[in-house]
């Protein structure tokens, strides 16, 4: 046995926690190892998290408890919090070790591998950190890693999910899940940044589906959502479902000539808030004055059914005048939006040194 070391180690730590979670991150992805990976989830039994941007690699597992971090989820968060032993496999566990916020979570930190010795520039008070390339143990760990269920654990889990579920889910998140559920299995999914992502997500999570979804991640590239769209049409050959804000969708509206002219089966998710909400958002916590990010403060928007009219798109509709999308959406080219009132959905966020389930949203 190739890894024996490793595997020893995490057999050893998972049986004696009675409070483990494995934590997981695109490295899972970007290894091309979630079937290997998948098969290991299933076989321990254990709750596992994610980042976020890795939701999507077991969205449908029984044991997956939703993404964790400082736009998470409430339960997932929790869940993290309450656990006592966890094995993070390709996540970057990008947070600071000693803040009081994720700190206590550090110490439950036992074991960490990663392909790039400088995610363990951190030090872990009681970790032990492996450095190999997913591609080869990850085969291994699914046959020789143990069933390691814990029920009263995994009780735990179920009851706290339960209970928090359907959390932080109002308007125009609902619209969202409607849509959503419109969607076919094969399509992928795109997100710009801003709040539109953090709404996908939380979205995504509510709705339990399995489909691809891409981001931005750390990079902050406004804009870049219907350009991504037409890329992943490109590699995969598949309707492309593109979700994005009033102010990305006005960075490159031009994307908008291209996917006519080709008739590329890309539907365009506008979440319309007339602001520059998150930006806002953080004006508002250094309690500064608003600057350009709203429209008394000189932010504006056009009527964006005639910018697409002006494209040559031919479908156009505001989200309260359809109650199922699903036909339209299988045609691409069209521009559903969802118009919010820049004040009527707050995403959580946790103020530091709250603890990591302690989210605020006002």
């Amino acid at each position: 046995m190739k890894f024996k070391s490793l595997i020893y180690e995490i057999n050893e730590n998972l049986s004696n926690s009675k409070r483990p979670v494995i934590l997981i991150g695109d490295g899972i992805r970007q290894s091309g190892t979630i079937d290997d990976f998948l098969g290991l989830a299933k076989k321990i039994e254990i709750p596992v998290l994610s980042s976020r941007f890795a939701q999507d690699i077991i969205s449908a597992a029984e044991n997956f408890y939703g993404y964790i971090g400082s736009h998470g989820t409430r339960y997932s968060n929790r869940i993290l919090y309450e656990s006592d032993t966890i094995i993070s496999i390709g996540n970057r566990l990008d947070f600071e070790p000693t803040s009081a916020t994720f700190g206590s979570i550090a110490e439950k930190i036992k074991i960490r591998i990663d392909c790039d010795k400088n995610e363990f520039s951190d030090k872990l008070p009681n970790c032990k950190s492996f450095l190999y390339d997913l591609r080869e143990i990850m085969p291994e760990l699914a046959q020789n890693i143990s069933s390691h269920s814990k029920k009263s654990w995994n009780k735990f889990c179920n009851e706290l999910k339960t209970e928090l579920f359907a959390s932080d889910i109002a308007y125009p998140l609902t619209a969202i899940t409607k849509i959503l559920q419109s969607i076919s299995k094969d399509s992928i999914i795109v997100s710009d940044v801003g709040n539109n992502e953090l709404y996908l997500c939380r979205a995504y999570e509510y709705v339990q589906i399995k489909n691809r979804k891409i981001h931005s991640k750390s990079f902050g590239t406004v804009g870049s959502s219907l350009p991504k769209a037409i890329g992943a049409y490109y590699a995969k050959n598949v309707p492309v479902i593109c979700f994005t804000g009033d102010q990305g969708l006005m960075f490159n509206s031009q994307e908008l000539q291209f996917i006519m002219a080709n008739k590329l089966p890309i539907s365009i998710i506008l979440i319309n808030n007339q602001s520059l909400n998150m930006i806002k958002d953080e004006q508002t916590r250094r309690k500064i004055d608003f600057i350009h990010s709203t429209i008394e403060s000189g932010y504006s928007v056009p009527n964006f059914e005639k910018v697409v009219r002006a494209y040559g798109m031919m479908h156009h509709y505001m989200y309260e005048d359809r109650t199922d999308f699903s036909d339209v959406l299988k045609l691409g080219m069209v521009l559903i939006e969802v118009v919010a009132e820049p004040d009527e959905y707050k995403n959580p966020y946790l103020p530091k040194g709250n603890k990591c389930w302690d989210f605020v949203t006002k």
